[in-house]
C-alpha cells in the first residue's frame, strides 16, 4: 500500500510526543511511504525548534538520522510538484508548503497521513482527488495496522499447502504405525526412522512448495502457523511481526512443522478482520479498518536501542518493524486507498 506522510509524522518516529506509537506503525515494511523533498527541511526545522524550546537536549542525533530517511520514504523533487501545489494552495487558501504534500499524494495516488489536525480538517472534503487522514482520528491507526499486516498469500495456496502437509502427516503415521505393532504406547523414532520421513516424497514435496513461495508469502505462512497454534498469545500482529523477523533465518522444514495449524490460522485472521473469504485464486485477504492493533511501548530517542527493539533490523532507528527491505505491498482492501 502507498501512503504519503508529512513532517508531523516523521518527527514522531523519533521524538516522544503524542501519537508517536501510532506514527511508528507506518514504518511497517509492507507500507510504501512517499513525501516531497521538503520533508527533510521541515523535519530539521522542527527539531531545531524543539531544541530551542528546550524540549530536547541535543538535536544532533536527530539531524544524523536525516541521512536514513531517504531509505524509508521515497522523496519526490519539489520541482515536479510545485506547480500543482501552487494551484491547490489557491484553491483551498492554504500555504504552498503543505500543499506540496497534497500534490505528492495526488501524484502517487496515495492517502496522505498527517498528525496536523487543523490541516486535515481544513482539507477534508474539499479535494476529491486527495484522501487526507488525521493520524489521531478514530480508526485510522487500526486501518494502518490492518494494511501493514494484510496477507499476501492467497487462500488457494494455503489450502494446497495444507493438503500437502496432510500427505506428510499420513507418511508419519504410517511409519509410527509400523513401529507401534499393537503397542498402545507411542514408539520412539530413531534417527533412521526420522530419515524415512524426512526423505519421503511427501516431505520433499511440501518443502519444495514452501521454497517456491515468495519471501512475503513465507512470512505469512510462518505467522499463520504460529497463530493457528495459539503461540504469541494468539495475537496476529505479534505473530506477523515476529515472523517478519525470523522468516529469513529458519529453514523450510521448520515452517512445515506448523502445517497442521495453517488452516486454523487463516480462519482466525479472517474472523479477526471480519471479512469474507476471498476467491480461491485471490492473492491477498482484504483487511478492513476493523482490525485490532496492539499498542507498542514508546520510548524517547535516548533509550532507543535498534538491536533491542528489533534483533534482525539494520542499525537505523527509523524502522522498528521493517526487516525484509525489498518486500512488495499488499493489495488488501482497506478504507485507506490501496496502492
Amino acid at each position: 500500500m502507498k501512503l504519503t506522510v508529512d513532517a508531523s509524522i516523521a518527527v514522531k518516529w523519533l521524538v516522544a510526543e503524542p501519537l508517536r506509537e501510532e506514527a511508528r506503525r507506518l514504518l511497517a515494511h509492507r507500507l510504501h511511504l512517499h513525501a516531497p523533498e521538503i520533508l527533510l527541511s521541515e523535519f530539521a526545522n522542527t527539531i531545531w525548534k524543539k531544541a530551542r524550546r528546550g524540549e530536547i537536549e541535543d538535536p544532533q542525533p536527530y539531524f544524523d538520522e536525516l541521512a536514513n530517511l531517504s531509505g524509508i520514504v521515497t522523496l519526490h523533487p519539489g520541482s515536479a510538484l510545485v506547480d500543482r501545489a501552487a494551484r491547490l494552495a489557491v484553491e483551498i487558501d492554504h500555504p504552498v508548503y503543505d500543499c506540496l504534500y497534497l500534490a505528492c499524494a495526488e501524484e502517487t495516488a496515495a492517502t496522505l497521513i498527517t498528525a496536523d489536525k487543523r490541516f486535515a480538517n481544513k482539507v477534508a472534503g474539499r479535494l476529491p482527488t486527495v484522501d487526507v487522514r488525521y493520524l489521531g482520528a478514530p480508526g485510522v491507526p487500526d486501518e494502518i495496522t490492518a494494511a501493514a499486516t494484510a496477507l499476501i498469500i492467497g487462500r488457494g495456496k494455503v489450502e494446497r499447502l495444507s493438503v500437502a502437509y496432510e500427505f506428510l502427516a499420513a507418511t508419519h503415521e504410517s511409519v509410527v504405525g509400523a513401529l507401534r505393532a499393537g503397542n498402545d504406547l507411542p514408539p520412539l523414532l530413531t534417527p533412521v526412522h526420522q530419515d524415512l520421513i524426512l526423505e519421503s516424497p511427501s516431505f520433499k514435496r511440501l518443502v519444495d512448495m514452501i521454497a517456491g513461495l515468495s519471501d512475503e508469502e513465507r512470512v505469512d505462512l510462518l505467522a499463520l502457523g504460529w497463530l493457528g497454534a495459539g503461540l504469541l498469545d494468539g495475537d496476529w500482529r505479534r505473530s506477523f511481526e515476529h515472523a517478519s523477523e525470523m522468516a529469513g533465518s529458519v529453514d523450510h522444514g521448520y515452517v512445515a512443522e506448523y502445517g497442521r495449524h495453517w488452516r486454523a490460522g487463516y480462519a482466525r485472521v479472517a474472523r479477526l478482520h471480519a471479512c469474507e473469504q476471498p476467491p480461491a485464486d485471490s492473492s491477498a485477504i482484504p483487511m478492513p479498518p476493523t482490525a485490532a492493533a496492539s499498542a507498542a511501548t514508546s520510548a524517547p530517542l535516548q533509550t532507543i536501542s535498534p538491536a533491542a527493539e528489533h534483533p534482525a533490523s539494520s542499525s537505523s532507528v527509523w524502522r522498528t518493524m521493517a526487516v525484509a527491505r525489498g518486500c512488495r505491498s499488499t493489495t488488501g482492501s482497506c478504507a485507506i486507498s490501496p496502492g
